[in-house]
């Protein structure tokens, strides 16, 4: 009769330590798929990330930056329990839009879109995704695959799909060699990481976000306000120098 509840303690007791071990929240998947279609950049992201604590809350609260000219056109997100079942969806009243303040300048064309995805059920699962299109840009990609120290990552991948002879450059640390397929005029280039460390910075060494896993492609001819190139240091400095003579330029509207 003792046998029964000796087991029920030693399984409490060993299971302990690992139930303590838990992060406060932790990335289960992360990927983004960008794709150059004409002159637009089309981005889609899907996140999944797992809340396992109260203090883990405060990243159930997303912001995703956007402009006028690069505009957020499809949201998805929803709550989750930990066997998946889905608990609550994101309604639109739950979205907020509002421009970015700065004490720089006025006024800014840059925006933020939030909204918070809170249970008091732990732990569990906040998903979203959501597609940019993006008219100005000069990278393709600016990926890092940990963005945060304190949650870890298990799985993240990034793919970008661009015409078969696109011109452009690539830089990358930290990642499986990238996966190029070929097919129908298309190129593909796949990278993936799995449970990436975050690498901390040493003392006078480069910034911690210098540090970690990223992938960075920049096209040889781009348009980012003007048209612009990165043949050259040449070429990108002329491009930085015609931007800048534009910036005090005021549009018929802002007369």
């Amino acid at each position: 009769m003792m046998r029964l509840p000796l087991l029920i303690v030693i399984i409490i007791i060993t299971n302990k330590p690992l139930i303590a071990q838990l992060p406060d929240c932790q990335i289960n998947q992360s990927h983004t798929h960008i794709e150059l279609v004409g002159n637009k950049l089309v981005k889609k992201t899907s996140i999944n990330i797992q809340i396992n604590t109260a203090k883990g809350t405060k990243y159930a609260e997303v912001t995703i930056p956007y402009s006028k000219d690069n505009q957020i056109k499809i949201l998805n997100a929803g709550i989750y329990d930990i066997l998946g079942n889905k608990v609550r969806s994101l309604k639109k009243k739950d979205i907020q839009r509002a421009h970015t303040s700065s004490y720089l300048y006025f006024h800014s064309d840059n925006m933020i879109l939030s909204f918070e995805l809170i249970h008091n059920r732990y732990p569990y699962v906040v998903k979203y995704s959501y597609t940019e299109e993006l008219k100005d840009y000069c990278f393709l990609a600016y990926w890092r695959s940990r963005p945060y120290r304190r949650v870890p990552v298990k799985e993240a991948t990034l793919t970008v799909d661009i015409p078969e002879g696109f011109a452009y450059s690539i830089y990358d640390q930290h990642v499986e060699p990238v996966q190029i397929n070929v097919q129908s005029g298309r190129k593909q280039l796949k990278w993936q990481v799995t449970d990436p460390d975050y690498i901390e910075r040493e003392k006078y060494g480069p910034q911690s976000s210098e540090l970690q896993s990223q992938v960075i492609l920049i096209p040889d001819e781009f348009h980012y306000g003007v048209d612009g190139s990165s043949q050259s240091w040449s070429d990108f400095g002329l491009w930085l120098s015609n931007l800048k003579s534009e910036c005090k330029a005021l549009t018929d509207v802002e007369k």
